[in-house]
């Protein structure tokens, strides 16, 4: 179930009987409620206990849970039978001043009961959800509650993010109960959080996210607005090897790919400053060992070389007032058929240059041996003064292919420069087409071409080249990531 919006209704997701698998996924749900004879849950299962009515492997996530009221947001009762129950990277919350006069969860944001009815709720994993904003709620029903005596011994609780709500609780005897944040928002004294690495305050905390307080939040409204403005929200726990699909969050983002694994729905991504094109400079190509280009570049800015050769020889960049140059894996072809009279090799090699200095610079590409040889350089303002490179990757061709590329590159940060750099001998007669939504910065006249993407947010990247002279086995592609300041 994916890409509902139920509101306004009593017990929107209400499941009897027993299932083999299910999956809630980007979904809201709104409003709900319910009254002294009709108690509603935003979602809720019902049975006549195991075997008979067995849940097996249920995942909520990713989903939007507003200003409900009632018994609660999740809660089997009456006889479910519940077995791996993953719950992760959810919102619930009420719009900041309960506008809709809502009257809280009578028996919790997560309530397993009934116990009498023979409920029982084995490996239940609730990671990386934010509660926010939850008020006019029991003592305790804000948090993570059991009905005695139904065992919580499979269970983990961990990462979670408490804000601003009514005082919270959890229950005892977990698995794993850690890591969880609780601001401005106590705990009730039977229902405390104990882990060794739980952090709470009482009040005095900032408000963490982007926009709670809008008249109609939206889920992306919880997105953090720093990772530090509040302790313990960036050094949450990995679940990868309980619960590989928490890996990433709402958004698509890898948690952690920052190195800190946030607490609650969202992994923060900083944001970063705009990357800009400044100048590409690309000469006709040589039959040498050495060809050149004469640029007048800014100081602080970046440079990044395309080096194409059609020899199998090694290559060396370097320039006239003293930049430093990192050489990236260079990528060789060596295929039969391919190649020039020198050698049957295509090679290309990525350079690049941080924080460079300013003013005119002759920018030198060195072969070890004669070869048709092509170079380009583009300066780019607001890529990273060092440490710039997020990945880099390449690829030869192995079959007769119509267009190549250097393989999947992936980058959590906010802005991005993509890098795509291709050389085919094949393809010297016709210029290569470059990749949907990648720009063509250069193509040199024996085979060779230059693209980018930029700006580019968080994700995955494969830039890619199109032959426009027929399929052959003679590609050559590099790659790479670069990040923005």
């Amino acid at each position: 179930m994916r890409y509902i919006s139920v509101h306004d209704t009593q017990q929107p997701v209400h499941l009897t009987n027993g299932y083999a698998s299910l999956t809630f996924e980007y979904n809201f749900v709104g409003r709900w409620f319910g009254n002294s004879l009709l108690h509603s849950e935003a979602f809720s299962w019902q049975g006549s206990g195991c075997p008979n009515s067995s849940f097996n492997t249920t995942t909520i996530r990713y989903s939007y849970f507003l200003d409900g009221e009632s018994s609660g947001v999740w809660v089997p009762l009456f006889g479910a039978c519940m077995s791996e129950l993953d719950i992760y990277g959810n919102v619930v919350a009420q719009t900041v001043g309960n506008p809709y006069l809502r009257t809280g969860y009578g028996d919790g944001v997560f309530d397993c009961i009934n116990a009498s009815n023979n409920t029982t709720c084995t490996n239940v994993q609730i990671y990386n959800n934010t509660f926010a904003n939850i008020k006019d709620t029991p003592a305790g029903k804000t948090g993570i509650v059991v009905e005695s005596p139904i065992s919580t011994s499979t269970w983990r609780v961990e990462n979670n993010l408490w804000y601003n709500d009514d005082p919270s609780g959890v229950a005892s005897g977990m698995a794993a109960e850690d890591h969880n944040t609780l601001l401005n928002t106590s705990v009730v004294s039977n229902a405390l959080f104990t882990g060794a690495h739980d952090f709470g305050t009482t009040s005095g905390s900032a408000d963490p996210f982007i926009a709670d307080t809008a008249a109609s939040p939206l889920i992306t409204g919880f997105e953090l607005s720093s990772e530090t403005i509040d302790a313990h929200l960036n050094d949450g726990v990995s679940t990868s090897s309980l619960l590989p699909g928490n890996n990433i969050d709402y958004n698509g983002h890898t948690r952690a790919g920052d190195g800190t694994w946030e607490r609650g729905a969202f992994e923060f991504i900083p944001a970063g400053n705009p990357i800009t094109l400044v100048q590409v400079a690309n000469p006709t190509y040589a039959h040498n060992t050495t060809k050149y280009v004469d640029i007048t570049e800014t100081a602080g800015h970046f440079l990044v070389v395309a080096a194409g050769f059609k020899s199998n020889v090694t290559a060396a960049v370097s320039d006239s007032i003293g930049n430093t140059w990192h050489p990236l894996t260079a990528y060789v072809n060596n295929n039969a058929g391919c190649g020039t009279a020198d050698s049957p090799s295509s090679g290309m090699q990525l350079w690049y240059a941080e924080n460079i200095r300013g003013g005119s610079n002759r920018v030198t590409l060195t072969l070890s041996g004669l070869a048709y040889l092509s170079i380009t350089v583009a300066e780019y303002s607001g890529v990273k003064t060092s440490g710039s490179l997020s990945t880099s990757t390449g690829s030869i061709s192995t079959s007769v292919v119509s267009s190549i590329s250097p393989g999947n590159m992936s980058s959590v940060a906010a802005n991005n420069l993509i890098i795509g750099a291709f050389t085919d001998t094949d393809q010297a007669r016709a210029n290569m087409s470059p990749g949907t939504g990648y720009t063509d910065l250069a193509n040199t006249g024996i085979g060779a071409m230059l693209e980018h993407l930029v700006p580019a947010g968080p994700g995955t990247y494969n830039p890619s080249a199109t032959y426009n002279n027929g399929a052959d086995a003679c590609g050559v592609a590099a790659g790479a990531v670069f990040l923005s300041q």
